[in-house]
């Protein structure tokens, strides 16, 4: 049985479609991260997981039961907002509290489940305090406590850590993911950082005005992206169109400008235009002569800490390409003007029609 799943959902606003035929099925116990820039339709949809957005076409199921006309107190779902919006006149078991009154659960069971909850996210001795007398990843955490306290068939994260520092957020990741697989709660997480996408997802939807672009597992998406937004979006490429000279079942041998380059195999015909999309850190870098090496001449460096971008010039076409500090001795790190080798595995390069 699924969790969540949008059936060809859209949104309009005075003519303007914000969402535009979605369709993504959430499992149970999976942990799905709507990934895009602003205004690509992401929260759009997750409000329309929640209710708040009534769909203009399309279908919304929880638990394979049709929620589209439902409004949101029915439809069991825990939503967590990037603000938190805790009431700041009560205290921290009454905030957790709050779902389960409105439910008229009784208060005997209010108390235990709220305690329950509030051990979950580590928070079990400031049942008393006020949300002004916490930090932001507890008043986080609170919040959480309190989309979890009900129970809910679905847990919905509005980008949850944007209010956050980059050192809390990364660490309250690590927290709500391990929780969240411990719980095996179905989790909807709205973001536009790749990073938190990365790291937490099952599976990344990416969107981009209002469409998907992509639906895959955080290696697919980031390996193999399907197109030059969701390469771009994810990371840093090189985007170079190129043209197929030939493909067999074998390979793909492909000409960027003067450059020709050998790719995985592919249904692509002869004379094919394509955009050939190349990691930077897939491309090894070095100073010794080898076979299959191509020469280049590096024209910029840029040092970044654990690694230096090196952009080099090869058959008059320019590439961008990561270095590890680790993989090369401080003495010998190379400089502007200086003459490389580079080589860039078959499977390095990702072919988008």
């Amino acid at each position: 049985m699924s969790a969540v799943r949008l059936e060809s959902i859209a949104k309009s606003y005075v003519g303007v479609e914000a969402v535009k035929d979605v369709s993504v099925t959430v499992e149970s116990g999976e942990f799905v991260t709507f990934l895009g820039p602003s205004g690509c339709g992401k929260t759009t949809s997750l409000r329309m997981i929640a209710g708040f957005v009534r769909p203009t076409r399309g279908r919304v199921l929880i638990a394979d039961r049709d929620v589209t006309e439902l409004p949101p107190h029915l439809r069991e779902v825990g939503l967590v907002f990037q603000n938190y919006a805790l009431f700041p006149h009560m205290t921290v078991g009454d905030n957790v509290a709050f779902g389960l009154k409105m439910r008229k659960v009784t208060a005997a069971e209010r108390a235990s489940r709220v305690r329950e909850a509030l051990d979950l996210v580590r928070l079990g001795d400031m049942v008393s305090r006020f949300p002004r007398q916490l930090s932001g990843g507890q008043q986080q955490r609170v919040a959480l406590a309190r989309a979890l306290v009900i129970r809910p068939a679905v847990l919905l994260l509005d980008e949850p850590f944007g209010a956050l520092d980059r050192q809390l957020r990364d660490h309250m990741r690590v927290e709500l993911r391990a929780l969240q697989q411990r719980l095996k709660i179905s989790t909807v997480f709205v973001t536009h950082d790749q990073d938190e996408a990365l790291s937490m997802s099952d599976r990344i939807v990416v969107m981009n005005a209002g469409r998907i672009e992509q639906v895959g597992t955080p290696a697919e998406i980031y390996e193999r992206p399907r197109t030059r937004f969701v390469a771009s979006f994810m990371g840093r490429s090189n985007l170079l169109s190129a043209r197929v000279i030939a493909a067999d079942a074998a390979s793909t041998r492909i000409q960027i400008g003067a450059l020709e380059l050998i790719a995985p195999t592919s249904a692509l015909s002869g004379g094919a235009e394509v955009t050939a999309i190349i990691r930077p850190e897939r491309i090894v870098l070095t100073s010794a002569t080898g076979s299959g090496a191509l020469a280049g001449r590096i024209t910029a460096i840029s040092y970044l800490g654990a690694s230096f971008e090196a952009q080099v010039e090869t058959a008059g076409t320019i590439l961008q390409v990561s270095v590890p500090n680790n993989t090369i001795a401080f003495a010998e790190r190379p400089a502007v003007g200086d003459e490389v080798r580079l080589t860039i595995p078959p499977d390095a390069i990702t072919l988008s029609s």
